[in-house]
């Protein structure tokens, strides 16, 4: 098993790549344009606007969905990284000559793992990436009455912990994907772990689904990876742009 995931890691080395940013090419009403360099689709990031020398906005969320002669297609969502009421709603358009930050956070992750061997085996060969402990993201679905993780749960506690990718252990996979997109990264073969702790590893043992729960029909989860199988193939059908890198690599 050690020798397995050995091997593994070294080819996994080079997964997590820094943040790039990318001059804005053209603009259409939902979809921007920026040079392809090697980007891949379902990559997320940030439309920043410079103010002026010294002071730059963030307007939009961006998501890379194509990639044609040498140039990337990114749609336009609306930033949620900073919902806050009392903060003001940026009402500046992204325009050519603004810049396309990606990758960000990509060097804080989260790891999703049926128990403890799998998890320290991913996070011992990972030195330079920062794992942020799954007690936080158990602690957080506790505070919400949950026993199971919606892809809206990953994508807030990335937020809420500044993680850019989450590392999904599926049967004898692992998925190194992006927190907001789901967008499989990279995918590697993965010995399975009989052991199964559910909702994932934390030193909060398994979590049982709440009365309240069991009143609003949460999901059940029975089999570690059955669950994650049906969460990914739902938010692929959901987002059919970039359906085929979210279900498979």
């Amino acid at each position: 098993m050690r020798i397995c995931f050995f091997l593994l890691f070294c080819a996994l080395a080079s997964a997590f790549e820094n943040k790039i940013s990318l001059p804005i090419l053209e603009v259409s009403e939902q979809t921007i344009t920026t040079p392809a360099m090697n980007l891949r689709r379902g990559e997320s990031g940030f439309v920043l606007h410079q103010l002026d020398s010294t002071h730059a906005m963030i307007l939009a969320r961006a998501v890379v969905v194509a990639i044609n002669d040498n140039r990337a297609r990114l749609a336009l969502q609306p930033l949620e990284l900073f919902d806050n009421p009392s903060m003001p709603t940026p009402l500046l358009a992204p325009k050519v000559g603004d810049q396309v930050i990606l990758r960000v956070f990509y060097n804080r992750a989260f790891a999703i793992a049926p128990n403890q061997q799998v998890y320290r085996a991913i996070t011992a060969q990972y030195q330079d990436i920062e794992w942020l402990h799954p007690d936080l993201f158990a602690a957080f679905l506790a505070n919400e009455g949950r026993a199971a993780p919606t892809m809206e749960h990953f994508r807030e506690i990335c937020n809420v912990y500044a993680a850019g990718v989450v590392y999904l252990v599926r049967e004898n996979v692992g998925e190194l994907r992006d927190c907001q997109t789901f967008a499989i990264l990279r995918s590697d073969s993965l010995p399975s772990g009989e052991e199964q702790i559910k909702p994932f590893f934390s030193r909060l043992g398994n979590m049982e689904r709440s009365w309240l729960g069991f009143l609003r029909r949460d999901p059940k989860i029975t089999n570690y990876y059955h669950y994650y199988d049906s969460l990914v193939h739902d938010f692929a059908r959901a987002n059919r742009d970039i359906a085929d890198v979210i279900e498979h690599r």
